[in-house]
């Protein structure tokens, strides 16, 4: 029996008819799964196939209008061209009607609002490449007709532009995409119902992506400097000595050897038969080398000697002003990320969360997070949750959360509000633990009367020749302070009062600066050690304290911790811990729940009542859940469960949802596109989602399985949260600008002049400018245009000199 035809067959056979057929098909299967929102548009388009090209595997896809059937053509979004486009009926009645159409297009106008994604050659033997992946995952996306590429679309607005070099490509006011209708299955297949806006950092990311100034690919300047002048001046040298013999391809060029008559195969008829060759340099220095498989040596200086080439003369630095590029800004700060959307919190505590950002002219996710780390705090190891359907893996929903923010921007207040209701169920805890302190203290004199007496008739009756063994009573155990919340991050007191507190407590600090320093001093490793346990919740810790005896053992160490820290110490802190200083010890990646808000210029007076229902509603939250009210035991596959915790497990819905995400993640965490440290931060929302998936089915009182809400909920979140982590993480690169505009400044005051030497600079003992700011500043300026490095080898040999071109066009720079 003969195998179906497939796309790829028909392509590479040059079959159009057949690609036709196979394309129709595609669509009538998928028609039902293009969104809504793009049917509603007066953008659409028929298009044909007449030819696949045999050298590349392309067809063209000629748009026609779909009422007319007449090739499109003017200017798009014009009066005519909006006329003659057709709604979604048009489209697909014109289709239908004629079998010789391949498909329908979308053509995208501003007024629609519609960015649309095609990423050429991104799908493997039916895989999705993982950045493609995750970049679409939350939103439609389908095949291309090709089988062999995607198409995505957003709400919102972008650039046009096209990257031959990546294969991306963005559409938003010009051209047409295909829809096949073939939809990819991610997070949106499952649980989307309306297209995505697409946020700032993700349009940045997309624009970066699609124009060929984008990062990828991106060659050095010297190479721009040599495609302009057009031509390799060794290269050209070896051509004027009479040694060229051809290109090999892969950068490599066969060439004749300027010792040849030393070779043992001398003459041979072929020459050296490619085993001598020129290769320019990859390194991002000027020198390329001549590569000589024999045994007379590979001197490079004897070669270009020999050639006839002053390897040492600066030919290459004479550069005309046109011919340098024009520099990249340097950056101001980090980009603005999109701002936080109260539909991501429980239904219970998002009025709360509204109230308190309004009345102090905040970003509500500074609250957001105080509140979700108090909450996770509360809940301890009371209720805990398996992520798997089946594995007995188990998340303590206990986080860490941080708050970035400058001084005076009301991150204390916020943060001190979020803690009351911890404040206030600890005040009644104390007040019942004073109760029951002086209940013991009586007990504890009577029984100890109540012995001495004993002993002293025992002692009588011992003396008049009795035995009697005395009863003697016990005291009673000494009432344990129930405690939320604490202050003090030593080894020592955070030990004594976990081992009354073993369902765990939130460790505050207004500035967890202290806190990140004091684990890095030298004696407090045994701090350190501790607070890395407590992060998972799980784990056994004994310590020594003198006065209350050796190998006090906490059978469960849970900590949760939460406070603010100043952009400043922080990049200070990330710096090193970044770049193997003293914080590199994992602390910071802990903080999953770390947000660095952009500050809102606008204010207005806003001075009312609190909403006093709502900060009820979310008190009541706490509450309940200290009440033990929300424990439950999941009872889907028969395990045996402490009674004294609840265990819970998403249902099917959000199980599906959770793998949906979770493959990307795990897929981007083992790739090689991101840093390590980004890479282990990542590597802890594999827990984050599921911890904040159950916190927001508890808050909002739900009991047994958590559903997909609160996992779409999560995914949000840790969407949100991987944007913020990554303003923390860039920080430590951005302390680079103050050094290389320091750099500049002196350049632009004629300070410093072309050709100078890195030694030039530090010895005038200019702020910033010491050894290590100037190595900063140069690589920097480099890498934006600003500066050409060039190292010059010595004749005799030994460590080169590094001097640097400074590119002219930094005058037009404002």
């Amino acid at each position: 029996m003969r195998a179906p035809l497939t796309k790829s067959a028909a392509i590479a056979a040059c079959n159009v008819p057949a690609l036709i057929r196979l394309l129709r098909d595609e669509l009538e299967k998928g028609e039902d799964n293009i969104p809504v929102e793009l049917k509603n548009f007066k953008g659409w388009l028929v298009w044909k196939v007449t030819n696949i090209n045999p050298a590349t595997g392309k067809f063209n896809k000629i748009p026609l209008y779909p009422r007319s059937h007449k090739n499109r053509c003017g200017t798009q979004g014009s009066e005519a061209d909006m006329a003659n486009l057709g709604t979604w009926d048009d489209a697909i009645i014109a289709f239908r009607a004629d079998r010789t159409l391949a498909g329908v297009g979308f053509a995208p106008l501003p007024s629609f609002g519609i960015v649309a994604l095609d990423v050429d050659y991104c799908i493997s033997d039916g895989r999705l490449r993982n950045e493609v992946e995750l970049l679409t995952n939350n939103t439609y996306c389908e095949v291309s007709p090709s089988g062999t590429g995607i198409r995505a679309f957003w709400h919102g607005t972008a650039r046009n532009g096209k990257n031959h070099e990546t294969g991306y490509e963005l559409f938003h006011s010009t051209g047409f995409v295909t829809i096949t209708g073939n939809q990819r299955e991610n997070i949106y297949y499952i649980c989307g119902d309306v297209l995505p806006t697409l946020e700032a950092s993700m349009q940045s990311e997309l624009e970066k992506l699609s124009h060929s100034s984008g990062g990828a690919g991106k060659i050095s300047m010297l190479e721009k400097l040599k495609e302009t002048l057009g031509k390799d001046p060794r290269l050209q040298a070896i051509k004027d000595a009479g040694l060229y013999e051809r290109d090999m391809g892969g950068g490599k060029h066969s060439i004749e050897c300027p010792f040849e008559s030393e070779h043992s195969d001398s003459g041979r008829p072929g020459g050296d038969g490619d085993t001598v060759y020129f290769q320019p340099n990859t390194n991002g220095y000027k020198e390329g080398w001549v590569h000589c498989s024999h045994t007379h040596g590979n001197h490079q200086g004897k070669y270009w000697e020999a050639i006839g080439y002053d390897v040492y003369a600066e030919e290459f630095m004479k550069i005309d002003l046109e011919h340098w590029p024009i520099p990249h800004p340097i950056a101001d700060g980090p980009p603005r990320l999109p701002p936080f959307d109260l539909e991501m919190l429980p239904d219970s505590l998002r009025l709360w969360i509204k109230d308190i950002a309004e009345r102090m002219q905040i970003s509500p996710d500074i609250p957001a997070i105080g509140a979700i780390t108090a909450l996770s705090a509360v809940i301890g190891r009371r209720i805990q949750i398996r992520p798997k359907a089946y594995d007995n893996w188990t998340v303590v929903p206990n986080l860490w959360g941080l708050v970035v923010a400058p001084p005076g921007y009301m991150k204390s207040p916020a943060l001190s509000e979020v803690m009351k209701p911890l404040h206030q169920m600890e005040s009644e805890a104390h007040g019942k633990y004073e109760a029951a302190r002086i209940v013991w203290e009586r007990e504890k004199a009577r029984i100890k009367l109540s012995n001495r007496a004993i002993e002293q008739i025992t002692v009588k009756k011992y003396k008049n020749g009795e035995v009697v063994v005395p009863e003697l009573q016990f005291e009673p155990d000494e009432p344990i302070a129930t405690r939320y919340c604490v202050n003090n991050f030593s080894l020592e007191a955070l030990g004594e009062v976990l081992m009354g507190n073993q369902n765990g407590v939130l460790a505050f600090s207004d500035e967890i600066y202290g806190l990140l320093k004091m684990s890095e001093k030298p004696g407090n490793e045994g701090l350190q050690d501790f607070l890395l346990s407590a992060w998972n919740g799980d784990g056994a810790f004994t310590f020594d304290r003198i006065g209350r005896g050796l190998n006090r053992r906490i059978e469960n160490v849970c900590v949760a911790i939460l406070g603010g820290i100043q952009p400043g110490r922080l990049e200070k802190y990330v710096s090193g811990a970044t770049q193997g200083g003293a914080g590199d010890s994992g602390l910071m990646q802990r903080f999953q729940l770390i947000t660095w808000p952009d500050l809102n210029k606008k204010w207005e007076r806003v001075d009312r009542e609190p909403d006093v229902a709502a900060r009820e509603a979310a008190y009541q939250v706490f509450k309940r859940v200290v009440g033990g009210e929300d424990f439950q035991n999941i009872d889907a596959d028969n395990i045996t469960t402490n009674k004294q915790v609840g265990l819970r497990r998403f249902d099917t819905e959000a199980q599906a949802a959770y793998y949906a995400w979770l493959e990307p993640l795990e897929l981007l965490i083992r790739g090689d596109t991101l840093s390590p440290v980004m890479s282990s931060h990542l590597s802890k929302f594999r827990s984050l989602v599921p911890s904040l998936a159950l916190i927001f089915a508890v808050a909002d009182g739900v009991k047994g399985s958590v559903p997909l809400r609160y996992v779409n909920q999560a995914i949000q979140w840790a969407h949100y949260l991987r944007q913020h982590a990554e303003r923390v993480y860039a920080c430590a690169t951005r302390t680079n600008t103050r050094y290389a505009r320091a750099l500049l400044a002196k350049i632009m005051e004629g300070a410093v002049v072309d050709g100078f030497t890195p030694r030039d600079v530090y010895l005038k003992c200019w702020s910033l400018l010491d050894v290590e700011g100037v190595a900063k500043a140069t690589d920097l300026l480099c890498e934006l245009d600003y500066l050409m490095r060039v190292e010059k080898r010595p004749q005799q040999g030994g460590r080169p000199s590094i001097t640097y071109r400074i590119n002219p066009n930094i005058k037009n720079q404002k």
